[in-house]
């Protein structure tokens, strides 16, 4: 019953979550493209304006031009007085439709928010500013798709580019980020997000953009062209990736590369019937290809009708006009172009019931529905039904710049603040996302004190409760006598009291007299602790300096609370924190797998920016290849934390995974093994005490244990460690498929040379008739060996090496093969020799491999 409860509970909430989610996505994924209103194209020029970190650690400003194609132009570094930009805006002639900017959250965002706004009076032509988040171009930057598309771009163009074709057209660069890394996955949609699988967050990702794909449809053409915009074909109803990307392939091999009507869809094989009739009205065929192709293109092809009702389309069009359908028209489609161009208010004449009785009549088929779709797209064929771009606001231009939001900046949370100047009655603080804050003299402490300075210093970390933002101004006020000493989370005293107690009914306490004095009030002791005041300062305990950066994944925390802050979030998600080894160090903290987490050191390098990954202090002998450089914090996070966390979504996704124990996989590897006598039972289970770890185990027979062999997730891929002959340790496997079909590759080997030296063992030795030999030493000699295997010697060994040369005194006595011949014993036994065998037999054979195995 409890578990049945559970498992309902769990699929409701997940349920719930998924609804929110799909309604957060839709609201994202539903925006118009960016309207052009000084190019007069049809989609936006633009100009990103990035803040990004040049030499020596200075802030730069760099601007990426992209063209209505979504193509890159141009690409200027300007200083943060914007001259370079400017000048180059007044003598262009490719104008900008936008200038968008984006960036890390920075304050200095700002600043350049407000340089633009003061250049309007600068520029000939003043062009519309707005700010976005970037956290598309941040996962776009360091991708595989990135790299592929832009091979020798930077990735601050890279980033630019993404930022742009996002404004340009929403749908269609989310549908791009459905590519073989499954990017989207990555995108912050929801807060609880993380709750729901990656299999089932992907279908809650792919039904938003087929219920849009369908309403907004796609340009055939213009995809053929432009792969970046051919994302969204996929979702198209009938398709998928495979068929959306066979439909682009042989358009793009037609003579003219273009689909010029929809009937060639079926005609020219490119789909099939059934599928033809599910997509064919999602696919659009513009006008505009008519002067290329140098053919007419029928209008109803770039209409969301269907091209079955196309004959209804045209009849409804020839009453419309009041003219007889049945005359001859220069072309089929003539009186639907002339409604659509001329006459479209005249459609609401028509009585679509009557229309769809008649139709009832002739073909049994409802069409209401259908003549409701005709009607609305005569008036107007792909008429945009998407919301219109929002102008940036003082809160989105606050939450963008900062970071912040309201739930990390919500009224009653605890935060600390470091303090950056104290003034007698004021300290001025600053947040850990660079926010100014100020905490005064009435809100430092329970106690009256004269000054500020006599509780806090410079440089001091604070916890405090906000008590109120002011998002315009960019000011938040804090209180550190209502800071509550318990969980962050938890708010402070709702009333704000000031400390007093409160009485049985939740309010506050009068202790009051009736002359506003308090009866219990020492006044002599107030005036004692005035007056050791003025003559001694208290000593302030100060904390040692710690290294902190302006980033928004930065955090003031130790490795348990970054661990608690962490536990209820999402595979992948990271935190950064100070080190403790040493100031020059950051630590990055992230979630492997629920209630796992690694812990990564950087070492920061300012002068050459650059962050450089330590390995563990108790690991020495590191690969080199999972320690590397990197010289942006967003580039490790994205190239080596999302890139595993990948890896471990696609392991933990392998049907041989188990969510288990190593007790609880050995006892299901045993009933697995019983129910299958003949086959090696085997499954993959998380290693919690090693992140990132994972076992192999595996069980031969019902009533021996469990062997085990070892598999690390790196961002490249998957290591596996075991012991076996001509095993390379640092090889990587791309999938898990492959790592696993090496390893029972590997096993099958291993176990052949073991039946091999079984085979191969030698006899026990047999006493000879005579006993003891002469000198009553020992046993003589054995019984000749049976005859030895390619590749070993009669005992099941590995061949010895060559012989040594006459006089070479053969090998030495160590364990290692690679001793130089003479060096030691002057047998290969590295001693003397049995008893019985000469000791030149062994030096001129090179010895009986009694010299270490391999």
């Amino acid at each position: 019953m409890e578990a049945s409860a559970k498992e309902r509970l769990k699929k409701q909430a997940m349920q719930a979550i998924g609804a929110e989610f799909r309604k957060t996505f839709h609201s994202m994924i539903n925006v118009a493209p960016l309207p052009a209103k000084i190019s007069f194209f049809e989609t936006a020029r633009v100009m990103v304006i990035s803040l990004q970190q040049g030499p020596n650690r200075t802030a730069q400003v760099h601007c990426v031009l992209v063209n209505e194609l979504g193509r890159f132009v141009k690409e200027l570094v300007d200083d943060q007085q914007l001259t370079r930009l400017t000048d180059f805006l007044n003598t262009t002639d490719q104008l900008p439709d936008v200038l968008l900017l984006a960036g890390n959250p920075n304050l200095q965002l700002r600043k350049l928010w407000e340089q633009l706004k003061s250049m309007k009076d600068l520029v000939k032509n003043p062009i519309p500013q707005c700010i976005i988040e970037d956290e598309v171009g941040r996962l776009y930057q360091y991708s595989r798709r990135a790299k592929k598309e832009f091979p020798t771009a930077s990735p601050i163009i890279r980033y630019s580019m993404a930022l742009a074709r996002l404004v340009q057209n929403p749908a269609m660069e989310y549908a791009a980020m459905f590519d073989q890394d499954n990017t989207i996955t990555m995108l912050n949609v929801h807060p609880l997000q993380h709750m729901i699988p990656t299999d089932q967050l992907m279908k809650f990702f792919e039904r938003s953009m087929v219920d849009l794909a369908n309403i907004v449809g796609i340009d055939i053409n213009d995809a053929v062209n432009l792969r970046h915009r051919s994302g969204i074909l996929q979702f198209v109803a009938g398709l998928g990736p495979r068929k959306a990307a066979a439909i682009l392939t042989k358009i793009s091999r037609l003579p003219s590369g273009l689909l010029l009507n929809r009937d060639d869809l079926v005609q020219k094989n490119l789909v099939g019937e059934r599928v033809y009739r599910n997509c064919a009205s999602a696919i659009r065929i513009r006008k505009k290809y008519e002067e290329k192709a140098n053919v007419l293109i029928d209008i109803l092809d770039d209409t969301r009708i269907n091209p079955e009702d196309y004959q209804i389309a045209r009849k409804m069009a020839a009453d419309a006009l009041d003219v007889d359908h049945e005359d001859e028209a220069e072309y089929p489609s003539q009186y639907v172009q002339t409604v659509i161009d001329e006459v479209s208010d005249k459609l609401e004449d028509l009585v679509l019931d009557d229309y769809a009785d008649y139709i009832l009549t002739q073909i049994q088929q409802s069409k209401r529905r259908t003549l409701d779709t005709i009607k609305n797209e005569m008036k107007g064929p792909y008429k945009e039904r998407r919301v219109e771009p929002k102008e940036t606001d003082d809160t989105t231009l606050f939450k963008i710049v900062t970071g912040e939001s309201e739930k990390t900046l919500a009224i009653g949370k605890n935060v600390y603040a470091e303090v950056v100047k104290v003034l007698p009655k004021l300290v001025i603080c600053r947040l850990d996302s660079g926010l100014d804050a100020t905490i005064h003299i009435s809100e430092i402490s329970q106690d009256r004190i004269e000054e500020a300075s006599q509780v806090v210093s410079e440089g001091e970390h604070v916890k405090c409760k906000i008590i109120r933002v002011d998002a315009t101004q960019f000011k938040v006020a804090l209180s550190m006598k209502q800071a509550s000493s318990e969980d962050d989370d938890q708010g402070g005293n709702q009333f704000g009291d000031g400390g007093n107690q409160l009485d049985e009914h939740g309010q506050p306490q009068a202790s009051m007299m009736a002359n506003g004095e308090d009866e219990y009030y020492d006044k002599l002791e107030e005036q004692k602790d005035r007056e050791k005041a003025k003559t001694t300062q208290p000593a302030v305990k100060r904390r040692a300096a710690m290294k902190s950066i302006s980033h928004p994944l930065f955090k003031r925390m130790g490795q348990l609370a970054a661990e608690k802050y962490l536990s209820d979030r999402g595979r992948g998600e990271a935190v950064i924190r100070p080190s403790t080894r040493g100031p020059d160090c950051l630590t990055v903290s992230w979630k492997a797998y629920e209630g796992v987490f690694c812990h990564i050191d950087l070492q920061v390098n300012e002068r050459e920016n650059e962050f450089d990954v330590l390995p563990p202090t108790d690991k020495k002998n590191a690969a080199k290849d999972e320690y590397p450089t990197y010289h942006e914090l967003d580039e490790m996070i994205v190239q080596h934390i999302e890139a595993s966390a990948r890896h471990i979504d696609e392991l933990t996704a392998h049907r041989k995974f188990r969510d288990l124990s190593e007790e609880g996989l050995e006892v299901e590897l045993t009933q697995q093994k019983r129910v299958e006598p003949k086959h090696i039972a085997y499954g993959i289970c998380i290693a919690p005490q090693f992140p990132t770890y994972f076992i192999i185990m595996y069980k031969r027979g019902l009533n021996t244990p469990c062997s085990r062999a070892y598999m690390k997730v790196v961002p490249k891929g998957f290591k596996l460690k075991m012991l076996g002959p001509n095993h390379n340790p640092e090889k990587i496997y791309n999938t898990v498929e492959e790592l696993l079909n090496d390893f029972k590759k590997k096993m099958a080997e291993s176990d052949k040379l073991a039946q091999q030296r079984q085979q191969y063992r030698p006899p026990p030795p047999v006493a000879p008739s005579g006993g003891f030999n002469a000198g009553g030493e020992g046993w003589g000699h054995p019984a000749p060996p049976p005859r030895p295997m390619p590749g070993y010697n009669a005992y099941g060994q590995p061949s010895a090496p060559p012989a040594v040369p006459a006089g070479g005194g053969g090998w030495g006595g160590g364990n290692d093969w690679n001793a130089a011949p003479g060096a030691g014993s002057s047998s290969a036994w590295g001693g003397s020799p049995p008893n019985g065998v000469p000791a030149s037999s062994t030096a001129a054979a090179g010895g009986w491999g009694g010299g270490g195995w391999d």
